[in-house]
């Protein structure tokens, strides 16, 4: 039984995926219909044909091919919903023939979907208790697309530290990443570095990871600082190297250490960078390249020199390499690949046929027509009510323009007419108090008269009486 399940397991993984790194034939996919009809006999002879090369067969070799079959990897990839995942999680089961392996060190690298670009590069972890289950999550790409992964376990590496010196032998040669110092400072020369924008010397310093032992993986970068000076007055900068992997198949970017406004002078100073991770598997073809930036963070600035210094023991600018050596006992390399699949729900097309990929671009082709057509229908309904309307509005201040106009006519009339009796009556009142008083005046001066009159007549009979009574006049 335990056999059974072995043969299993061990089948599945030759039939999802390359499993051994040493089989040079090609895997023949079989269907799980076949895979269900075939016995335990045939099952070993698919594992045997997977595992053994021409020249075991040639040789007879019967030790080679038994090794060859001894170890195995299995890895999963899955499908994953960006409208309900926000994590993936990718697990590896590495084994031989009786047990399995909880004590390799595995490592993976995941592609975008171009199959250029590098999405995350990690180490998987054992998961304590399993039976050699290696796993690692993390946050997915915000893209839908099939992702490829890469997966190497080795047993066994040892972790190991060593400081990388940066190396230029003469003023003019090229740069290296050595594992010991020189004698004589050199530097290299960063000309006119302008503000604002980083400035980058156009050599890197770099080295080929096969001559560092056999590096599988570097963990992290520590301890990282250099040696500037700069020629002119004191001004303020922002340092920056890049580190890279470089291989024939191109370059990828691993990380970035950055030291922020830092005062330069003539005087050479050490300064000192923060730690990165780098979590990047490497090869026998891959190159550790470093690349040296500097900005000015002056707005009056005046286009300068800026120099790093390394190659002595007094300006010996390096960093230190916390990586996992492949152990001079190597007992096995096992590699192999999935793939993760991410989706968008919201939007479902089926990739892998062309037919129903164009039945839903025409269904939704359909469906945009229509909304489309109804649109301009309730646009021209839209525009339809707005020319009714302002036809209704044009009538409406017409009819009230001349609706105004009449009663402006009719108030203007009335206005008139009774500023034209007021005038009048005005008339008749100052007439009427005009004769009024010429009446009284008459009267008053005729009363005048007569009163003048009758007093004339009162003192001349007063002074008659007076001389008949003293004088005898008569």
């Amino acid at each position: 039984m335990n056999n059974n399940i072995f043969i299993s397991i061990i089948l599945m993984s030759l039939l999802a995926l390359p499993m051994f790194s040493m089989a040079q034939s090609a895997l023949t996919a079989i269907s799980d219909s076949d895979l269900s009809k075939m016995t335990d006999s045939e099952k070993l002879i698919e594992i045997y044909k997977a595992t053994t090369t021409r020249e075991d067969l040639n040789s007879k070799n019967t030790y080679n091919i038994v090794n060859k079959m001894k170890y195995g990897i299995s890895i999963t990839g899955t499908d994953y919903d960006l409208n309900e995942d926000t994590n993936f999680t990718v697990c590896t089961k590495v084994h031989d023939i009786k047990e399995p392996i909880n004590n390799a060190f595995c490592d993976a690298q995941i592609f975008y979907p171009n199959l250029t670009d590098i999405f995350m590069s990690f180490s998987m972890s054992y998961i304590s208790g399993s039976r050699g289950l290696y796993c690692q999550s993390d946050r997915l790409a915000n893209f839908t697309g099939i992702y490829p992964i890469d997966v190497e376990c080795i047993k066994p590496v040892n972790s190991s530290s060593q400081n990388m010196y940066f190396r230029r032998e003469t003023q003019f040669s090229d740069l290296f990443l050595l594992n010991n110092t020189g004698s004589t400072t050199s530097t290299i020369d960063m000309l006119e570095v302008g503000s604002q924008n980083y400035a980058c010397f156009p050599d890197r310093f770099k080295q080929n990871i096969a001559d560092f032992n056999t590096i599988a993986f570097i963990e992290n970068i520590t301890d990282i600082f250099g040696y500037f000076s700069k020629s002119g007055s004191n001004s303020e900068y922002s340092l920056n190297l890049n580190f890279f992997r470089h291989n024939p198949y191109g370059q990828t970017h691993l990380g970035t250490s950055i030291r922020n406004n830092v005062t330069l002078s003539t005087a050479v100073t050490k300064f000192t960078f923060n730690s990165i991770q780098l979590n990047a598997p490497f090869s026998s073809d891959d190159f550790l390249e470093v690349e040296v930036c500097v900005k000015s963070n002056d707005a009056n600035f005046i286009s300068d020199n800026v120099f790093f210094s390394m190659n002595s023991t007094s300006r010996n600018s390096s960093f230190i390499v916390n990586s996992k050596i492949v152990n001079s006992t190597l007992d096995f390399i096992v590699q192999g690949s999935s793939e993760l699949n991410v989706k968008n729900s919201t939007l479902t097309i089926n990739q892998n046929t062309n037919t129903n990929h164009f039945s839903l671009l025409n269904i939704l082709n359909a469906n945009f027509t229509t909304a489309f057509n109804k649109l301009d229908q309730i646009i021209n309904m839209i525009n339809g009510h707005d020319i009714s309307m302002a036809n209704n509005f044009t009538n409406t201040n017409s009819i009230i323009n001349t609706q105004f106009s009449g009663l402006n006519s009719n108030i203007l009339g009335n206005f008139t007419f009774i500023n034209s009796k007021i005038d009048s009556l005005s008339n008749n009142m100052a007439s009427n108090f005009t004769a009024f008083n010429n009446s009284i005046s008459s009267q008053i001066s005729q009363l005048s008269s007569d009163m003048s009159s009758l007093l004339n007549s009162l003192l001349y009979n007063i002074g008659r009486g007076l001389g008949t009574f003293i004088g005898g006049f008569p």
